[in-house]
């Protein structure tokens, strides 16, 4: 899972010279492991709640979408602040523009954090939704989202 997440986030945003070292240090330590219980764990949550609290009958669509909007930025959150305060807390606290030839480690935690939304969004659409609305609702059982 370490392997595929770093090679899905190195492909979105690219491994080069003044990210590199980011990329290295995460993949060092436990955090892309902490984000994948997240993009796991969280989407799971979200659409249960979705589907047998909620369990809308009308406005399924839009209702859909806000859990989606909600989820993805749940996700994007944890992942920025898991990153944040775990392996990139050092280059937080001694990041200054000028003295640096590294990109800014905000700007990397927070597309980090965009793309775990996205592949949370991904995992989410796809197993989740159709696994969960079989058995967790009534009024979305034939939806097809």
């Amino acid at each position: 899972m370490k392997d595929l997440l770093a090679s899905i986030a190195e492909g979105v945003i690219g491994y080069s010279d003044m990210n590199g070292p980011y990329f290295d240090l995460i993949y060092n330590t436990a955090d892309y492991e902490w984000m994948a219980i997240c993009f796991l764990s969280i989407p799971l949550v979200v659409l249960f709640i979705f589907y047998r609290v909620i369990d809308p009958a009308i406005g399924k669509r839009w209702h859909y979408i806000l859990t989606m909007t909600i989820h993805f930025v749940l996700v994007s959150v944890a992942s920025y602040f898991i990153l944040r305060e775990g392996s990139l807390l050092e280059e937080f606290l001694n990041y200054t523009p000028e003295n640096s030839t590294l990109s800014n480690p905000n700007a990397f935690a927070l597309s980090v954090g965009a793309v775990m939304g996205l592949c949370g969004l991904i995992i989410s659409f796809f197993p989740y939704t159709f696994l969960l609305k079989s058995f967790a609702s009534t009024n979305n059982r034939k939806n097809p989202f």
